[in-house]
């Protein structure tokens, strides 16, 4: 059928701009210490989902963390309320600090304490699944150890198989400040002028911060980060979902991205939508289309409905993910009669899951006909 306003059919959808730092910041995940890499990535408007993004841990602790292979949290944390009414929890075993994101006034004590039980299990499994995948640069500023300990780090993580990390440090000179430097296969070491305060950095220091991250990403990735998903054009994030370029799943096919959707509230059957296309016109009517993609259940995955809608619009046939499968490629698609009063429709991955679940999708099509071509052929 050909492209119809950036929907690719059997490819990836439209690139981003590669001045946009929220698609190179995807690829850096934090190791603490302290909030100021989740603000830079705040202020570049993404919010991933990551254990220490937020949170303040020493080297020693770290060390034994990774050792660990990030074993589940959720038993081992604390929660008190900070001076300004944040519940803020603690893990004694490995020294750990960090904010929830949730107020007194909002919710209860023990209703916050649940729910950093369930994400702190979650994000434990994510952080090793990103570690051993090893395509991220992780990320750590700490000023408080040399670079002896930094190659320990930089050794742990490898055994594990994540290869990459940039070191942020304090210059002990002006002429340092901005400077990237690799000081192992791997290892780079970068300096910043001072730590930003607790709100969010200036733009100096935000500029610094994106010129470190670019030189960091040139010198151990290379080239430009993959730019395939484009959040533009009419694809749009509903509320409470996320989407990100990943490596965690192996690719169907050679050349179509594999995005990462993840959950920051509950979906249910009134508002599952995590990712939507808006076509405005094109459309024919009284036409049939199909919408199809290509979706990977994690094992961990424990929602009830993974599915395709054209949103508004009845479905003729449809054929949602059967939730038994994990750890594969399973195709989901549903047909619909275009109404005659309307030119344009709206895809939908649509979702019924609690919050922190995440999933995958790739090789989405529309196509003219009530069967996509996968079912007719091999082609993707």
């Amino acid at each position: 059928m050909g492209d119809l306003h950036g929907l690719r059919l059997g490819g990836a959808v439209d690139p981003i701009l590669a001045s946009d730092p929220g698609v190179l910041l995807r690829d850096f995940e934090s190791l603490g210490d302290g909030c100021e890499f989740g603000l830079v990535q705040r202020c570049a408007g993404i919010e991933p989902l990551g254990l220490l993004r937020f949170a303040e841990i020493a080297h020693a602790p770290l060390l034994d963390l990774i050792a660990a292979e990030f074993p589940p949290l959720g038993d081992d944390v604390r929660i008190d309320i900070a001076a300004n009414d944040e519940f803020c929890a603690t893990i004694p075993r490995y020294g750990i600090l960090y904010h929830t994101g949730f107020f007194a006034g909002q919710i209860s004590a023990d209703d916050a304490l649940l729910k950093e039980r369930v994400r702190l299990d979650f994000y434990c499994r994510k952080m090793m699944q990103t570690v051993r995948d090893g395509a991220k640069i992780f990320v750590r500023f700490d000023d408080r150890v040399g670079e002896a300990e930094i190659r320990g780090l930089a050794d742990r993580l490898r055994g594990l198989g994540a290869a990459r990390l940039l070191w942020i440090d304090i210059a002990p000179e002006p002429d340092l400040v901005g400077r990237v430097s690799q000081i192992a296969p791997g290892l780079l070491r970068a300096y910043l002028g001072r730590h930003a305060p607790d709100a969010a950095p200036d733009p100096a220091t935000l500029a610094l911060w994106f010129h470190i991250l670019r030189t960091a990403h040139d010198l151990l990735i290379g080239g430009e980060p993959d730019r395939d998903l484009v959040l533009r054009g009419g694809w749009t994030l509903p509320r409470g979902a996320e989407a990100s370029l990943s490596r965690m799943v192996p690719r169907r096919l050679p050349g179509h991205p594999v995005v990462e959707h993840g959950l920051s509230v509950t979906k249910d059957v009134h508002d599952g939508s995590v990712l939507t296309y808006e076509i405005r016109q094109g459309m024919r009517a009284g036409a049939i289309y199909c919408i199809s993609a290509w979706v990977w259940l994690p094992a961990d995955f424990v929602g009830t409905r993974v599915c395709l809608l054209a949103n508004g619009f009845s479905s003729l046939a449809s054929w949602p993910a059967d939730l038994s499968r994990r750890e594969q490629w399973q195709h989901v698609t549903t047909s619909f009669r275009q109404p005659g009063s309307v030119e344009g429709a709206s895809p939908a991955l649509m979702v019924t899951a609690d919050a922190d679940t995440r999933l995958y999708s790739t090789c989405w099509r529309l196509d003219v006909g009530a069967v996509p071509p996968a079912y007719l052929d091999d082609e993707i």
